[in-house]
């Protein structure tokens, strides 16, 4: 039985991640495809990515955007010397998704 509920409720995640990216398509079908020939990038992930940046026309350089999106940490720095990292909590956390596409 166990089984049954897994195979369906894997059947409906598959339909409605057809149906979202069907949409996802129709709304902005050039970054979609676009952030699909990154590596790494699948169907779910494009589509968080794209709907959360909402523009990437908001950040002016790719250290903001690489920063928001969680993928370096911060720096504490001072007269040249680090002392440590800081900002383990900012940015996105929505954008740390795996995508298994």
């Amino acid at each position: 039985m166990d089984i049954e509920v897994i195979d369906h409720l894997e059947t409906t995640i598959k339909r409605l991640e057809a149906d979202l990216v069907r949409q996802t398509k129709v709304h902005d079908t050039q970054t979609f495809h676009r952030l699909r020939t990154v590596p790494g990038i699948g169907q779910v992930l494009a589509m968080t990515i794209l709907y959360e940046i909402e523009d990437i026309n908001r950040f002016s350089r790719v250290q903001q955007f690489v920063s928001y999106a969680r993928l370096v940490k911060g720096q504490k720095s001072s007269a040249g010397k680090r002392p440590g990292s800081q900002g383990g909590q900012d940015g996105q956390s929505t954008l740390w998704a795996m995508d298994i596409a």
